[in-house]
């Protein structure tokens, strides 16, 4: 229920205003009466009235200072001035002051309810329009979030043909202009987890690892990216990265008592870009993966293996193979895995770890290329497989093991619709879109702007995914508003133009007719009837 208080000094008013309707059914609460506009103003605090019932003339305080008070502290309050001076310079000061209504006296019952009744109907229409900006500002808070993790995403896990990222948001994260970034990619075993807490959902790993990094680094920024790994960012110099890594290890230990696995780099002076850093850093955790633990020995050895052997799969090979999976040919990857399998004869324990860390590599290519058509079953396929190459104690079975994993591959791929953040995106797109319609300069750079998008990508994204370009998205937002306005309200025809961003009023009737297939003045006869 809203809340009313009544101010005037004398009693006898007081009560008349308090009977002489029924507040109740106006879904209205007198919560106060008081006698002077003094005594109101030490209340308001504990009583938050929405409405104030006031009379001008009293003794202590006028009802025009006292109102001009109460909108000074709270301008959404409602204030309804009681007089019996119909005078031109009260109404002048009052306007000034900003009174919500008058009511002159003596006080008649039926204008009492129709003013009451009208500052009810603005207060719920402002409440509606505040909780619907409060609404899309948290969405677009989220939404955000969902904009930044995906294009830092593209930024590590893609070598970027072009520039998707919008440099507003390389230059808020300076990760392209530092003299340093670190990276590092971690990741944990969730059965583990679960196995020791009886759910995996009990402990939130990876804010535990984010939370601990914030109080070590300043500047970070944290992506979770795919097969279920945190990445961190950080473009701060005058960090020593091993250091914070060994006792963020220890303190893991002591929480989750099981290992946390992570693989870093760091770029000095954009030597290598942030795609080539960071994988160089998913190798290093791969090889930890193989081996069980981050010794630099082992990484060492493992890169002067991979200069050495000839037997590493080829891009082409890489890209055949690829292909095949993703047509669901299993014919064709049989043959393909066949025949790079071939190549491996005689194969040593230090083959045999190179060779899973290499598989490892592929399939997390795999992942990153087919992108969020099966984002939300990555962690769990890729840990099985993981699990599968890991245990494997002989070629064969490292090659079954491989064959069974493209396999699941093809199972995800298969029927799998574009994740959900994708529509809670262009849900908050098409939200933002509609509470600009009446901006004349609105446009498809505006709303890349707004969510920190190149506006070639953004084009070719919102078409994909709304199945409409955006100019003609918005034209048809602009002809749907046009025509509830004209249909409810009593708007001339170039207003209703110009409340949806178009001010030409001829080439808004223009366009009416070819959407709608008649006139705007046509169209609102059709309901005039």
């Amino acid at each position: 229920m809203l809340r009313l208080i009544i101010v005037d000094d004398e009693y006898l008013l007081r009560q008349l205003i308090r009977n002489i309707i029924d507040w109740k059914a106006l879904d209205i609460e007198v919560v106060g009466e008081m006698a002077s506009a003094e005594l109101a103003m030490r209340q308001l605090e504990s009583l938050k009235p929405d409405i104030i019932l006031t009379d001008i003339c009293m003794p202590d305080i006028d009802g025009l200072t006292f109102a001009e008070k109460i909108k000074g502290r709270n301008p959404d309050t409602k204030v309804i001035a009681i007089t019996g001076y119909d005078n031109f310079e009260y109404a002048k000061r009052g306007i000034c002051i900003g009174l919500d209504g008058y009511i002159l006296k003596p006080i008649n019952e039926e204008e009492l309810t129709e003013c009451i009744v009208k500052i009810k109907k603005k207060i719920l229409e402002e409440n509606r329009k505040r909780n619907e900006i409060e609404t899309l500002s948290i969405f677009k808070r989220e939404a955000e979030e969902i904009v930044k993790n995906y294009y830092l995403t593209k930024l590590l896990e893609s070598d970027v043909p072009e520039k998707i990222v919008n440099s507003q948001l390389m230059e808020e994260l300076a990760l392209e202009t530092s003299p340093m970034v670190w990276i590092v990619v971690f990741q944990w075993k969730t059965n583990l987890i679960a196995k020791r807490t009886g759910n995996e959902e009990l402990l939130d790993c990876e804010m535990w690892i984010v939370n601990y990094c914030k109080e070590k680094l300043k500047k970070m920024v944290w992506v979770h990216g795919t097969a279920n790994r945190l990445i961190i960012l950080d473009p701060e110099k005058d960090i020593m990265p091993e250091t914070i890594l060994k006792q963020l290890q220890e303190e893991w230990k002591k929480e989750f008592e099981c290992p946390l696995y992570y693989g870093t780099e760091v770029i000095y002076n954009q030597e290598k870009s942030i795609h080539e850093g960071y994988i160089e850093a998913v190798n290093q955790l791969n090889i930890e993966l193989v081996n069980g633990e981050n010794k630099p020995e082992d990484i060492w050895r493992w890169k002067q293996q991979k200069k050495e052997t000839k037997q590493l799969w080829d891009l082409n090979e890489l890209k055949r193979l690829q292909y095949c999976v993703e047509a669901e040919d299993l014919e064709e990857v049989e043959k393909v895995i066949d025949s790079y399998f071939l190549k491996w004869k005689d194969v040593t324990l230090d083959d045999m770890e190179l060779l899973q860390v290499q598989l490892l590599n592929i399939y997390f290519y795999f992942y990153t290329s087919f992108g969020d058509r099966c984002i939300d079953a990555v962690a769990m396929q890729y840990m099985n497989f993981y699990e599968n190459v890991k245990h494997a104690e002989n070629i064969l079975e490292l090659k079954n093991a491989f064959l069974i994993g493209c396999q699941a591959l093809q199972e995800m791929l298969r029927g799998r619709e574009t994740a959900a953040d994708s529509y809670k995106l262009i849900y908050s797109m098409k939200q933002y879109i509609k509470e600009n319609l009446d901006d004349p300069d609105f446009s498809l750079g505006a709303l890349a702007k707004a969510y920190y998008m190149n506006s070639s990508y953004l084009s070719r994204f919102f078409k994909e995914k709304v199945k409409s370009s955006f100019v003609e998205y918005l034209t048809e937002q602009r002809i749907d508003k046009a025509k509830q306005l004209l249909q409810y309200g009593n708007f001339k025809i170039y207003e209703v133009g110009e409340k949806v961003g178009i001010y030409n009023a001829n080439y808004f009737g223009i366009l009416f007719k070819k959407k709608v297939g008649v006139t705007p003045a046509e169209y609102r006869k059709q309901y005039e009837k």
